[in-house]
């Protein structure tokens, strides 16, 4: 390898969604000591994420990996852009950020969870009848692509899919104090972790939740792998690994090629607060 690169590696290790910050510890523990990783907490809160990229930038890190909320991808991101520090995204998943960022994305865009569930919709002969969102920028962007798909009709509300929408905490919180719904609960890939279903105890559901292929964890290994590929590659300071990076086969426009989700079906009973997936 012609140079060992400093990466940063920043996300929620802190707050209400640490689990995801969890992934990314567990991607740098089981990686090859080939590069030096530099941890830093954005705690899912856009100010706090800019303050983290301006000081990988002022500490000259070669690359970063991380930043799981969108919002704080699409701020530190504009920030990397500007300093020419390459950015590969494990898990942000609205659609504009490869262009807003030219951050190279891992996992699906929120165009394929939607698809995901058109699809699903489509095969049961309904749409979803009740959108509720946690308030926050993702909820809003979820909410706003199912009713631009014609996914929702709220005239037919007995039995039919809903949609609660925004971070796994609060779509959890959100669960729990309904308690049980009658039909399926459609969630965003947020919900996608362990921890989701732990918040979920007690209540009694049938839950759709989008599974990215690879999942979120897979994304964070593919990313560093990518940029170790790009390391054996360059001969010179890291300002070559994005142009490395842009050619290698599997990423075109800045998005990885093998990247989708699939639906997953799991049941909640409230009695003995089990779990059974499909």
């Amino acid at each position: 390898m012609a140079v060992r690169l400093s990466i940063g590696i920043a996300g929620p290790l802190t707050g209400p969604r640490a689990a995801y910050g969890a992934l990314l510890r567990a991607a740098v523990d089981r990686a090859e000591p080939w590069f030096e990783p530099v941890l830093a907490d954005d705690r899912a809160e856009v100010a706090q994420a800019e303050t983290v990229a301006r000081a990988f930038i002022a500490n000259g890190v070669d690359a970063v990996v991380g930043h799981f909320n969108s919002d704080c991808a699409r701020a530190a991101g504009a920030l990397y852009r500007q300093a020419g520090v390459p950015f590969l995204m494990p898990a942000s998943t609205a659609d504009d950020l490869t262009g807003t960022t030219d951050g190279i994305r891992i996992c699906a865009a929120d165009t394929m969870q939607i698809d995901a569930l058109a699809e699903w919709l489509s095969e049961q002969g309904t749409r979803i009848t009740e959108i509720w969102e946690d308030g926050s920028p993702y909820a809003a962007r979820l909410g706003s692509a199912i009713r631009a798909r014609g996914l929702f009709d709220d005239t037919n509300t007995s039995g039919a899919p809903i949609a609660l929408l925004g971070a796994h905490h609060a779509v959890a919180r959100e669960m729990q104090a309904r308690g049980s719904v009658a039909g399926a609960v459609f969630v965003p890939d947020d919900c996608a972790i362990a921890e989701f279903a732990e918040l979920l105890d007690g209540v009694e559901a049938t839950v759709l939740c989008p599974q990215a292929q690879p999942d979120f964890a897979e994304c964070v290994d593919i990313a560093l792998s990518l940029l170790r590929d790009a390391a054996h590659q360059s001969q010179s300071p890291s300002r070559q690994l994005q142009q490395i990076l842009d050619q290698h086969p599997s990423l075109r426009s800045r998005q990885y090629t093998k990247a989708g989700f699939l639906l997953q079906r799991s049941t909640y009973q409230k009695k003995s607060a089990r779990r059974t997936g499909s």
